[in-house]
């Protein structure tokens, strides 16, 4: 990441990234911080729990003054529409910020559902196994052989179309049942992709039939 062409002000990371899941290593970002002192980064964290690779942790902070750190429950937790997260930074900073904070940021039923959230033990939410079944998932998708799943660190991820048009295979697969995100719009190199998140076994292998279905449909 070359910055001093540009000297930004400030430098906005998602990590781990959306939409592709990819993951910075945190001794990079930990460099890039040092060499830049006069650039304040924002890492973005919203999909922290999606990833079993190291990530910066809140202490990051006492180190680096010129850090910010974004999170987010309404991934982890699916609850979307709430908006519940919440800052990590220097006091200077967070005292900075919250001059422009506009009044009644956080609406008082999504600040009850984060109380409860908070206070919950959930046992249910197993990343090692769902990582796992991305591995397997993508290389099913591989295997269908005009598809290219594009490595992840967590369980969503993208995939280039080597034939056809993203636009046609999500609206095939609507007319299936199926909702897919046409994620051509994401990229600088024109490429057809689509955004894909791991669920069951049972529901990766109804996509992988849909997706050779659609493979058939292409070569008639």
């Amino acid at each position: 990441m070359e910055m001093n062409n540009f000297q930004p002000d400030l430098v906005w990371l998602c990590n781990p990234n959306n939409p592709d899941g990819f993951c910075f290593e945190v001794k990079d970002l930990q460099d890039y911080f040092n060499q830049y002192p006069e650039i304040t980064f924002i890492i973005d964290q919203s999909f922290i729990d999606f990833t079993l690779q190291p990530t910066l942790s809140a202490k990051a902070i006492l180190e680096f003054s010129n850090l910010i750190l974004m999170h987010s429950l309404t991934k982890r937790y699916n609850i979307p529409g709430l908006r519940v997260g919440y800052v990590i930074s220097s006091e200077p900073t967070i005292k900075q910020l919250d001059r422009y904070k506009i009044p009644w940021s956080v609406n008082t039923l999504a600040i009850e559902a984060g109380k409860y959230i908070l206070n919950q033990k959930d046992n249910s939410f197993d990343l090692e196994t769902w990582v796992t079944e991305t591995d397997r998932f993508q290389a099913e998708i591989n295997k269908v052989g005009i598809f290219e799943a594009i490595p992840t660190q967590t369980p969503f991820f993208l995939v280039k179309l080597l034939k056809g048009k993203a636009t046609d295979l999500k609206e095939f697969l609507l007319s299936q049942g199926l909702l897919i995100r046409d994620a051509s719009n994401f990229n600088y190199e024109k490429d057809e992709l689509i955004r894909l998140n791991t669920l069951t076994a049972s529901e990766n292998n109804l996509l992988i039939e849909k997706l050779i279905e659609w493979k058939h449909t292409l070569s008639l």
